[in-house]
């Protein structure tokens, strides 16, 4: 699963999730504060060119208070990077990408605010780390500094909010030689450093990311929220790596309260509204996505309940 969010012109806030089905066709759900639905679509459905199982990842980049673009990446049956970007209310193009390199897991990001880092990124592994960015050419480089991951390990791209010129990006992994989640942190420049996080994990576990406040502005307790399941753990469906500049310290908690019914292992993607989706069992048997909402206030996730029924997932 992927999701990004924005707000519009008219102060209406978005969330869009993408996830695969059972028939590997991929889709996107879309919900609005304006009317409060869940809105089905299709993103791809040549489903001889979709991976079954495929990871996914989701940017947006933001031209201006009326106009983005949104990119969804998915892997080919080979496992080859595929792409599509969606300009404004168009429909969704190829952006270039297509079958160019060859990954296990991938994350992206793209400019989604006037705070954010200017660039299109893929990160991806392939025994290291590398990274794609600025359409239309998707210049191949390794990440020379950054930790080798662990095999098959899931990737999070996040920014980092900044009032000053630096704007960062901050990367989450499982490292292989310490088999602990692990930062990477671009500072608007380079890759420059990397931290070992408090929180051992299985090389298939979920890593989803958020991250809230600006990191030079102490009053707004700037926070990277980082959830993961995983599937060979027998207790706690989803812990929370946690760090607050208030304190200066990464904290891991197991077993998050308002996650009691994600299933286990279940893939988890969150976006930078602080709304995170995983798996839950249905009425019928058949997994449904769920929301869960983060408050700042109190640092909790609650459960906002589950998007459309989704037939076959």
């Amino acid at each position: 699963m992927a999701s990004i969010n924005y707000t519009d012109e008219a102060d209406v806030e978005h969330n869009l999730v993408y996830y695969q089905l059972s028939s590997k066709a991929i889709y996107q759900s879309h919900w609005n504060s304006a009317d409060t639905t869940w809105n089905v679509s299709i993103v791809a459905n040549d489903t001889d060119k979709i991976m079954e199982n495929t990871p996914l990842s989701a940017d947006l980049w933001r031209n201006n208070a009326t106009l983005r673009n949104i990119d969804v990446y998915w892997l080919e049956p080979g496992g080859n990077i595929r792409g599509l970007t969606k300009h404004h209310s168009q429909g969704w193009i190829d952006n270039g990408v297509n079958g160019k390199y060859r990954t296990g897991k991938m994350a992206t990001y793209a400019k989604e605010c006037d705070s954010c880092y200017n660039n299109n990124v893929v990160v991806y592994q392939n025994d290291h780390l590398y990274w794609l960015q600025t359409q239309p050419t998707w210049v191949q480089q390794a990440i020379a500094n950054a930790p080798i991951p662990a095999s098959d390990s899931d990737l999070s791209l996040k920014p980092v909010y900044s009032s000053d010129g630096a704007k960062h990006m901050v990367l989450h992994m499982n490292s292989k030689a310490t088999g602990n989640l692990t930062q990477v942190i671009w500072n608007g420049a380079k890759w420059a450093s990397s931290q070992t996080l408090p929180t051992s994990i299985s090389t298939n576990a979920s890593i989803a990311a958020f991250t809230a406040g600006y990191e030079d502005d102490v009053a707004q307790d700037f926070t990277i929220q980082v959830l993961t399941t995983d599937p060979l753990e027998v207790a706690g469906r989803v812990t929370l790596t946690a760090y607050h500049i208030s304190t200066d310290k990464w904290t891991s908690a197991r077993d998050v309260a308002g996650f009691e019914d994600i299933l286990d292992g279940s893939p988890l993607a969150a976006n930078q509204a602080g709304r995170v989706y995983g798996l839950v069992a249905g009425a019928d048997g058949v997994p449904q996505i769920a929301e869960w909402a983060w408050s700042a206030d109190n640092a909790s996730y609650t459960r906002m309940g589950n998007l459309v029924k989704h037939f076959g997932l």
